[in-house]
């Protein structure tokens, strides 16, 4: 997440990971795809950017937000039955953020503490900067799945630019498996709108399209199609109080196109809503 220069939270579009459903694969560190990472981060400011904008010459910042969702969906494939909660802390120094972020859904064996397991930890860092009015935010975010050994440990090297246009924005991100999955790319475009509705409080609603390669349509759902796939609506309205924590409303809706994927996916049409606190110091 980062923050706007009037304090509010301003969460990351990156789209979560989820678990892969694909039999095997071995773990191995992520060594590779963090040099590409820190390559392609340190290489940002080589390039003719525009003036920083306000408030990016602040000091560091820590920020911690609890979500509680009514289901897990990540790019159209739904990931469990039922609600689950899902934590995160950042920190951030200029254009550069950290992100540490999980999730956990109820246990069926209800062995654990409270009858919930963690099971998935990411680990995200990113670079945002501009260039001629586009927005450009690459990052290197490394998913870990609680020691599962059907869903090993992978990376993915992401990619999002965003571009004003009028009352809206333009965003399109682009996602590259670098550690287990080589060849898997997920990428989507969407048109948002975002709405002050009085002070503190923001509103903002998007629409979004997203295609993979054939790669990836095999991985997270055993058929290799490839493709445009995936139609998205997402909502959120979102207060915070001043120098207090800030409450955001949110639901998604996603339609597969592609009925060879609908199985894997849980359905053709998928939805969620939750709720989230978040502060940021």
């Amino acid at each position: 997440m980062s923050s706007e220069p009037d304090g509010r939270l301003v969460p990351r579009r990156f789209p979560r990971h989820g678990p892969p459903p694909s039999p095997g694969g071995r773990r191995r560190a992520t060594l590779a795809a963090t040099l590409l990472a820190v390559s392609l981060l340190g290489a940002v400011p080589a390039w003719p950017l525009d003036d920083p904008a306000e408030g990016e010459a602040d000091g560091p910042s820590i920020g911690l937000e609890l979500d509680v969702a009514s289901r897990y969906l990540w790019r159209g494939f739904a990931w469990g039955d039922g609600a689950v909660v899902q934590p995160s802390t950042w920190l951030t120094h200029g254009a550069l953020w950290v992100e540490l972020w999980s999730n956990a859904e109820r246990d069926p064996d209800g062995s654990t503490f409270a009858e919930w397991r963690a099971t998935e930890l990411d680990l995200t860092i990113g670079y945002e900067t501009a260039w001629r009015g586009v927005t450009i935010t690459p990052a290197l975010a490394v998913y870990d799945y609680d020691d599962d050994e059907d869903s090993p440990t992978t990376a993915e090297v992401v990619v999002e630019l965003s571009v004003p246009a009028g009352p809206f924005e333009v965003v399109s991100s682009h996602a590259f498996d670098v550690d287990e999955y080589h060849g898997a790319y997920y990428g989507d475009l969407g048109l948002a709108l975002v709405r002050q509705l009085g002070e503190g409080t923001e509103a903002r609603v998007s629409g979004t399209t997203g295609w993979a390669s054939q790669e990836f349509t095999e991985v997270y759902g055993g058929v290799a199609v490839g493709g445009l796939f995936l139609l998205g609506v997402t909502a959120a309205v979102e207060h915070c109080l001043e120098r207090g924590p800030c409450v955001r409303l949110h639901g998604e809706a996603t339609r597969i196109t592609r009925g060879d994927l609908a199985e894997a996916a849980g359905g053709r049409s998928q939805w969620n809503v939750g709720v989230a606190v978040g502060h940021e110091f």
